[in-house]
Protein backbone atom coordinates (compact mmCIF):
# COMPACT_ATOMS: atom_id res chain seq x y z
CA UNK A 1 0.00 0.00 0.00
CA UNK A 2 2.56 2.21 1.10
CA UNK A 3 4.54 1.60 -2.61
CA UNK A 4 0.77 2.03 -4.56
CA UNK A 5 0.94 5.52 -2.34
CA UNK A 6 4.30 6.94 -3.39
CA UNK A 7 3.72 6.25 -6.94
CA UNK A 8 0.60 8.45 -6.55
CA UNK A 9 2.30 11.20 -5.16
CA UNK A 10 3.94 12.41 -8.45
CA UNK A 11 0.48 12.38 -10.35
CA UNK A 12 -1.31 14.32 -7.12
CA UNK A 13 1.14 16.74 -7.29
CA UNK A 14 1.16 17.38 -10.81
CA UNK A 15 -2.76 17.77 -10.86
CA UNK A 16 -2.45 20.24 -7.70
CA UNK A 17 -0.39 22.64 -10.02
CA UNK A 18 -2.17 22.62 -12.78
CA UNK A 19 -5.40 23.32 -10.44
CA UNK A 20 -3.57 26.17 -8.58
CA UNK A 21 -2.70 27.68 -12.19
CA UNK A 22 -6.10 27.22 -13.20
CA UNK A 23 -7.67 28.92 -10.53
CA UNK A 24 -5.18 31.75 -10.66
CA UNK A 25 -5.96 32.40 -14.03
CA UNK A 26 -9.51 32.73 -13.44
CA UNK A 27 -9.28 34.67 -10.69
CA UNK A 28 -6.67 37.41 -12.79
CA UNK A 29 -8.34 37.46 -16.07
CA UNK A 30 -9.48 40.92 -16.63
CA UNK A 31 -10.15 42.30 -19.99
CA UNK A 32 -8.99 45.61 -21.07
CA UNK A 33 -10.62 48.79 -19.93
CA UNK A 34 -12.40 51.05 -22.82
CA UNK A 35 -14.64 52.82 -20.90
CA UNK A 36 -14.75 54.59 -17.16
CA UNK A 37 -16.59 56.60 -14.94
CA UNK A 38 -14.57 59.88 -13.42
CA UNK A 39 -15.77 61.69 -10.43
CA UNK A 40 -14.53 64.76 -9.51
CA UNK A 41 -15.66 67.00 -6.38
CA UNK A 42 -13.73 69.04 -3.82
CA UNK A 43 -14.71 66.62 -1.13
CA UNK A 44 -13.33 63.79 -2.99
CA UNK A 45 -10.63 64.68 -5.68
CA UNK A 46 -10.37 67.27 -8.68
CA UNK A 47 -7.72 65.46 -10.78
CA UNK A 48 -8.39 61.61 -11.91
CA UNK A 49 -5.54 60.42 -14.67
CA UNK A 50 -7.65 57.23 -16.24
CA UNK A 51 -5.11 56.40 -18.73
CA UNK A 52 -1.27 56.48 -20.08
CA UNK A 53 -0.84 56.02 -23.57
CA UNK A 54 2.10 56.41 -26.07
CA UNK A 55 1.24 58.17 -29.47
CA UNK A 56 3.74 58.56 -32.41
CA UNK A 57 4.07 61.13 -34.80
CA UNK A 58 1.80 59.71 -37.74
CA UNK A 59 -1.57 60.56 -37.54
CA UNK A 60 -2.74 59.55 -33.87
CA UNK A 61 -5.76 60.28 -32.32
CA UNK A 62 -8.10 59.41 -29.04
CA UNK A 63 -11.71 59.18 -30.12
CA UNK A 64 -14.69 59.07 -27.70
CA UNK A 65 -17.76 57.26 -28.89
CA UNK A 66 -19.07 58.32 -25.30
CA UNK A 67 -18.41 61.18 -23.48
CA UNK A 68 -21.37 62.16 -20.77
CA UNK A 69 -20.77 64.78 -18.54
CA UNK A 70 -23.08 65.28 -15.47
CA UNK A 71 -23.16 68.67 -12.77
CA UNK A 72 -24.72 68.49 -9.45
CA UNK A 73 -25.40 70.68 -7.11
CA UNK A 74 -25.66 69.84 -3.79
CA UNK A 75 -28.95 68.97 -2.32
CA UNK A 76 -29.17 72.27 -0.25
CA UNK A 77 -27.40 74.35 -2.36
CA UNK A 78 -28.12 76.78 -4.81
CA UNK A 79 -27.54 75.95 -8.77
CA UNK A 80 -24.31 78.08 -9.18
CA UNK A 81 -23.95 81.19 -11.00
CA UNK A 82 -21.60 79.60 -13.67
CA UNK A 83 -20.91 75.67 -14.55
CA UNK A 84 -17.33 74.39 -13.03
CA UNK A 85 -14.95 74.27 -15.76
CA UNK A 86 -13.21 71.24 -16.62
CA UNK A 87 -10.29 70.17 -18.95
CA UNK A 88 -9.50 66.80 -20.11
CA UNK A 89 -5.64 66.92 -20.49
CA UNK A 90 -3.10 64.83 -22.10
CA UNK A 91 0.38 65.81 -20.42
CA UNK A 92 3.56 63.88 -20.28
CA UNK A 93 4.93 62.78 -16.29
CA UNK A 94 6.08 65.59 -15.13
CA UNK A 95 3.71 68.22 -16.28
CA UNK A 96 0.63 66.18 -15.42
CA UNK A 97 2.26 65.56 -11.59
CA UNK A 98 2.35 69.03 -11.15
CA UNK A 99 -1.04 69.73 -12.28
CA UNK A 100 -2.63 66.97 -10.40
CA UNK A 101 -0.93 69.35 -7.68
CA UNK A 102 -2.21 72.62 -8.67
CA UNK A 103 -5.86 70.99 -8.91
CA UNK A 104 -6.02 69.29 -5.71
CA UNK A 105 -5.49 72.67 -4.05
CA UNK A 106 -8.65 73.96 -2.64
CA UNK A 107 -11.14 75.57 -4.42
CA UNK A 108 -9.85 79.31 -3.22
CA UNK A 109 -6.53 78.47 -5.16
CA UNK A 110 -8.21 78.01 -8.41
CA UNK A 111 -7.34 80.76 -9.75
CA UNK A 112 -3.33 80.05 -9.86
CA UNK A 113 -4.02 75.99 -11.58
CA UNK A 114 -5.59 78.46 -14.21
CA UNK A 115 -2.45 80.16 -14.62
CA UNK A 116 -0.58 76.94 -14.65
CA UNK A 117 -3.05 75.47 -17.65
CA UNK A 118 -2.92 79.18 -19.74
CA UNK A 119 1.08 78.46 -19.35
CA UNK A 120 1.39 74.46 -20.61
CA UNK A 121 -1.28 75.63 -23.22
CA UNK A 122 0.84 78.34 -24.55
CA UNK A 123 3.99 76.32 -24.63
CA UNK A 124 2.65 73.14 -26.00
CA UNK A 125 3.30 71.35 -23.07
CA UNK A 126 0.16 69.46 -22.62
CA UNK A 127 -3.14 69.61 -24.92
CA UNK A 128 -6.37 70.71 -23.23
CA UNK A 129 -9.97 70.31 -24.37
CA UNK A 130 -12.26 72.23 -21.90
CA UNK A 131 -16.24 71.64 -21.07
CA UNK A 132 -19.05 72.60 -19.20
CA UNK A 133 -17.66 76.14 -18.46
CA UNK A 134 -16.66 77.05 -21.84
CA UNK A 135 -20.45 76.69 -22.92
CA UNK A 136 -22.19 79.44 -24.71
CA UNK A 137 -24.80 81.77 -22.67
CA UNK A 138 -27.25 80.65 -24.25
CA UNK A 139 -26.62 76.83 -24.16
CA UNK A 140 -26.39 77.72 -20.23
CA UNK A 141 -29.95 79.10 -19.93
CA UNK A 142 -31.32 76.26 -22.59
CA UNK A 143 -29.84 73.86 -19.53
CA UNK A 144 -30.87 75.86 -16.72
CA UNK A 145 -34.60 75.56 -18.37
CA UNK A 146 -34.56 72.03 -18.49
CA UNK A 147 -33.01 71.79 -14.94
CA UNK A 148 -35.72 73.83 -13.83
CA UNK A 149 -38.41 71.83 -15.68
CA UNK A 150 -37.02 68.87 -14.02
CA UNK A 151 -36.89 70.28 -10.58
CA UNK A 152 -40.33 71.25 -11.23
CA UNK A 153 -40.78 67.14 -12.44
CA UNK A 154 -39.29 66.56 -9.08
CA UNK A 155 -41.88 68.53 -6.91
CA UNK A 156 -44.41 67.17 -8.48
CA UNK A 157 -43.16 63.57 -7.91
CA UNK A 158 -42.73 63.83 -4.42
CA UNK A 159 -46.06 65.49 -3.69
CA UNK A 160 -47.58 62.58 -5.95
CA UNK A 161 -45.47 59.62 -3.99
CA UNK A 162 -45.54 61.67 -0.53
CA UNK A 163 -41.65 61.69 -0.56
CA UNK A 164 -39.18 64.53 0.19
CA UNK A 165 -37.66 66.36 -2.60
CA UNK A 166 -34.53 65.55 -4.04
CA UNK A 167 -34.88 62.02 -3.15
CA UNK A 168 -35.32 61.20 -6.83
CA UNK A 169 -32.40 60.51 -9.49
CA UNK A 170 -31.84 63.95 -11.25
CA UNK A 171 -33.42 66.19 -8.64
CA UNK A 172 -29.64 67.62 -8.32
CA UNK A 173 -28.53 67.72 -11.71
CA UNK A 174 -27.36 71.24 -13.27
CA UNK A 175 -25.84 70.08 -16.00
CA UNK A 176 -25.55 67.12 -18.32
CA UNK A 177 -24.73 67.00 -21.73
CA UNK A 178 -23.00 64.38 -24.05
CA UNK A 179 -19.62 65.43 -26.04
CA UNK A 180 -19.09 62.23 -28.31
CA UNK A 181 -18.26 61.61 -30.80
CA UNK A 182 -15.52 63.67 -30.71
CA UNK A 183 -11.85 63.17 -31.57
CA UNK A 184 -9.04 64.56 -30.54
CA UNK A 185 -5.63 64.68 -33.34
CA UNK A 186 -2.09 64.23 -31.78
CA UNK A 187 0.80 64.75 -34.32
CA UNK A 188 3.51 64.68 -31.47
CA UNK A 189 5.51 61.67 -30.62
CA UNK A 190 5.46 61.43 -26.74
CA UNK A 191 3.76 59.47 -23.76
CA UNK A 192 1.14 61.10 -22.36
CA UNK A 193 -0.88 60.89 -19.40
CA UNK A 194 -4.57 61.72 -19.63
CA UNK A 195 -6.64 62.78 -17.27
CA UNK A 196 -10.17 65.02 -16.53
CA UNK A 197 -9.73 67.74 -13.61
CA UNK A 198 -11.09 70.73 -12.49
CA UNK A 199 -9.50 73.75 -11.00
CA UNK A 200 -12.54 75.13 -9.09
CA UNK A 201 -15.43 72.67 -8.64
CA UNK A 202 -17.99 75.52 -7.54
CA UNK A 203 -19.15 73.62 -4.63
CA UNK A 204 -20.86 70.70 -7.13
CA UNK A 205 -19.87 67.13 -8.21
CA UNK A 206 -18.74 66.37 -11.23
CA UNK A 207 -19.63 62.73 -13.36
CA UNK A 208 -18.33 61.90 -16.54
CA UNK A 209 -18.64 58.61 -17.87
CA UNK A 210 -16.48 57.91 -21.47
CA UNK A 211 -15.66 55.18 -23.36
CA UNK A 212 -12.70 55.88 -25.82
CA UNK A 213 -10.04 54.29 -28.30
CA UNK A 214 -6.42 55.21 -29.08
CA UNK A 215 -4.59 54.87 -32.45
CA UNK A 216 -1.47 55.06 -34.05
CA UNK A 217 -1.08 55.28 -37.64
CA UNK A 218 -4.97 55.25 -37.63
CA UNK A 219 -4.60 51.31 -37.25
CA UNK A 220 -2.87 50.50 -33.85
CA UNK A 221 -4.11 50.21 -30.82
CA UNK A 222 -1.17 49.29 -28.83
CA UNK A 223 0.98 52.18 -27.34
CA UNK A 224 4.35 53.30 -28.67
CA UNK A 225 6.14 51.53 -25.71
CA UNK A 226 4.19 48.00 -26.66
CA UNK A 227 4.30 47.91 -30.61
CA UNK A 228 7.51 46.66 -30.65
CA UNK A 229 6.38 43.25 -28.23
CA UNK A 230 4.21 42.09 -31.56
CA UNK A 231 7.73 41.91 -33.57
CA UNK A 232 9.73 40.73 -31.07
CA UNK A 233 7.86 37.64 -30.41
CA UNK A 234 7.23 36.78 -34.08
CA UNK A 235 11.37 37.04 -34.51
CA UNK A 236 11.60 34.70 -31.29
CA UNK A 237 8.95 32.26 -32.83
CA UNK A 238 11.27 31.80 -35.66
CA UNK A 239 14.12 31.02 -34.32
CA UNK A 240 12.47 28.74 -32.14
CA UNK A 241 11.14 26.72 -35.07
CA UNK A 242 14.78 27.30 -36.65
CA UNK A 243 16.78 26.12 -33.66
CA UNK A 244 14.06 22.78 -33.05
CA UNK A 245 13.60 21.94 -37.39
CA UNK A 246 17.81 21.93 -36.80
CA UNK A 247 18.11 19.65 -33.49
CA UNK A 248 14.67 17.12 -35.08
CA UNK A 249 17.12 16.93 -38.78
CA UNK A 250 20.24 15.89 -36.51
CA UNK A 251 18.52 13.29 -34.19
CA UNK A 252 17.40 11.67 -37.69
CA UNK A 253 20.77 11.70 -39.18
CA UNK A 254 22.13 9.87 -35.76
CA UNK A 255 19.57 7.39 -35.88
CA UNK A 256 20.11 6.71 -39.26
CA UNK A 257 23.84 6.41 -38.54
CA UNK A 258 23.59 3.95 -35.44
CA UNK A 259 20.53 2.16 -36.49
CA UNK A 260 21.72 -0.62 -34.27
CA UNK A 261 21.75 1.21 -31.51
CA UNK A 262 18.89 3.36 -29.31
CA UNK A 263 20.25 7.10 -29.66
CA UNK A 264 17.07 8.62 -28.29
CA UNK A 265 16.33 8.74 -24.46
CA UNK A 266 14.15 9.61 -22.25
CA UNK A 267 15.68 12.45 -21.51
CA UNK A 268 15.65 13.34 -25.56
CA UNK A 269 11.64 13.67 -25.16
CA UNK A 270 11.65 15.98 -22.39
CA UNK A 271 14.04 18.47 -23.82
CA UNK A 272 11.46 18.46 -26.92
CA UNK A 273 8.53 18.50 -24.89
CA UNK A 274 10.07 21.66 -23.32
CA UNK A 275 10.55 23.22 -26.71
CA UNK A 276 7.41 22.45 -27.90
CA UNK A 277 5.99 24.16 -24.87
CA UNK A 278 8.25 27.43 -25.33
CA UNK A 279 7.05 27.84 -29.02
CA UNK A 280 3.51 27.42 -27.93
CA UNK A 281 3.73 29.72 -25.26
CA UNK A 282 5.70 32.72 -27.82
CA UNK A 283 3.05 32.20 -30.61
CA UNK A 284 -0.10 32.56 -28.35
CA UNK A 285 1.85 35.30 -26.92
CA UNK A 286 2.03 36.80 -30.49
CA UNK A 287 -1.17 36.39 -31.12
CA UNK A 288 -2.53 38.09 -27.89
CA UNK A 289 -0.39 40.95 -28.61
CA UNK A 290 -1.10 41.07 -32.37
CA UNK A 291 -5.32 41.20 -31.44
CA UNK A 292 -4.81 44.01 -29.04
CA UNK A 293 -3.25 46.09 -31.52
CA UNK A 294 -5.50 45.13 -34.56
CA UNK A 295 -8.73 45.28 -32.24
CA UNK A 296 -8.07 47.39 -28.82
CA UNK A 297 -9.44 44.76 -26.82
CA UNK A 298 -7.97 41.29 -24.81
CA UNK A 299 -9.73 38.37 -26.13
CA UNK A 300 -10.13 36.29 -23.28
CA UNK A 301 -8.71 32.60 -25.22
CA UNK A 302 -5.31 34.32 -25.45
CA UNK A 303 -5.07 35.45 -22.55
CA UNK A 304 -5.92 32.53 -20.78
CA UNK A 305 -3.97 30.91 -22.85
CA UNK A 306 -0.88 32.80 -22.68
CA UNK A 307 -1.05 32.13 -18.79
CA UNK A 308 -1.50 28.51 -18.84
CA UNK A 309 1.53 27.62 -21.60
CA UNK A 310 3.60 30.06 -19.35
CA UNK A 311 2.97 27.74 -16.43
CA UNK A 312 3.74 24.90 -18.13
CA UNK A 313 6.66 25.98 -20.02
CA UNK A 314 7.98 27.24 -16.38
CA UNK A 315 6.68 23.46 -15.29
CA UNK A 316 8.32 21.06 -17.51
CA UNK A 317 11.89 23.61 -17.69
CA UNK A 318 11.95 22.59 -13.92
CA UNK A 319 10.63 18.94 -14.48
CA UNK A 320 13.81 18.54 -17.47
CA UNK A 321 16.40 20.17 -14.51
CA UNK A 322 15.15 17.88 -12.05
CA UNK A 323 15.24 14.64 -14.58
CA UNK A 324 18.88 15.75 -14.99
CA UNK A 325 20.00 15.94 -11.36
CA UNK A 326 18.01 12.70 -10.84
CA UNK A 327 20.74 11.26 -12.70
CA UNK A 328 19.18 10.99 -16.34
CA UNK A 329 21.41 11.46 -19.44
CA UNK A 330 21.31 11.72 -22.88
CA UNK A 331 22.61 8.51 -23.18
CA UNK A 332 21.20 6.65 -20.28
CA UNK A 333 17.84 6.30 -18.44
CA UNK A 334 19.56 5.09 -16.02
CA UNK A 335 18.15 6.58 -12.61
CA UNK A 336 17.62 5.27 -8.81
CA UNK A 337 13.93 4.51 -7.81
CA UNK A 338 14.40 6.88 -4.93
CA UNK A 339 15.47 9.96 -7.21
CA UNK A 340 12.81 9.83 -9.47
CA UNK A 341 10.32 9.49 -6.85
CA UNK A 342 11.79 12.69 -5.09
CA UNK A 343 11.65 14.22 -8.87
CA UNK A 344 8.66 13.71 -9.27
CA UNK A 345 6.89 14.89 -6.15
CA UNK A 346 9.12 17.83 -6.30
Amino acid sequence: MFASSRKALPLLSWFLFIFIAFHHVCQKAHAMKESTTISLSSQTQKHDMFDTFGFDSKSSSMTFQKLKMKILGGEDSATPARLPKVYLSLCPLNENANLANEASASDANGAWCEVSVGKLNETNACRFVAFAGEEEEEEEEEEEAIGERRRRSGRRRSLLTGGAYGDGDDGNVVFEKEYAPMQIKVNEKKVYDIAFFTCDSKGTTIEIDVAYETLNDGKHHLSTEWQPVVSVFLYILLCYVIFFMLQLTHTMSMCAIYRSQSVISALHYAMWTTQVMRMIHVSISFNHFNYIDVNGTVNDSFYHGVIICSSLKEMTFWTLLLAIGGGWRVTSNRASRERKIIGGVT
